[in-house]
């Protein structure tokens, strides 16, 4: 999801459940999501896209770094996502749209490096094959599971839109 998306979730749940209250049709409601979304779509959708861009590109443009330049870019990345979030949620504030709280907005930023760390581990040639050549495998494991639980996790803190929407 893009940094806009990434910090306006929480913000348009409230104002969801406050058209619900009043009988009013929610803004942004939609058809329910089709249900064979792959497990990678619902995690990614907590990721800030543009971290995963500049992850790929740089991965991409270097070629196959040394294992310490793999650290080096996904620790980079692992902390663009705070920064990115936060310049979504300024930006909110400036164009006065709805913006979480400060309770949510951490909660998103958690639910964003947990779920980056699970991607970037199942992708090939990820720096965590340094622990374990199977690291793809735990990798891959982990984002069916976070796939199922990130969204749960969410919709439990009222951070997913009403009806199930995804980021």
């Amino acid at each position: 999801m893009g940094i806009m998306s990434s910090v306006t979730l929480a913000a348009s749940r409230e104002a969801q459940k406050q058209a619900v209250a009043t009988g009013l049709p929610a803004p942004g409601d939609a058809a329910p999501p089709n249900q064979q979304q792959a497990a990678l779509e619902r995690i990614t959708a907590y990721i800030p896209s543009e971290v995963i861009g500049i992850y790929v590109a740089v991965i991409g443009i270097l070629a196959t770094p040394s294992a310490h330049g793999k650290w080096l870019i996904f620790g980079g990345c692992v902390l663009l996502i705070p920064f990115f979030m936060w310049l979504g949620y300024k930006a909110a504030q400036r164009k006065n749209l709805p913006v979480p709280s400060r309770r949510a907005f951490v909660l998103l930023l958690v639910l964003a490096v947990v779920a980056f760390v699970a991607w970037g581990a199942a992708l090939p040639d990820t720096p965590f094959q340094v622990f374990t050549a199977d690291a793809t495998r735990f990798g891959g494991a982990a984002v069916i599971i976070l796939g199922y639980l990130i969204p749960s996790i969410a919709d439990a803190f009222d951070l997913t839109p009403l009806g199930g929407k995804q980021p």
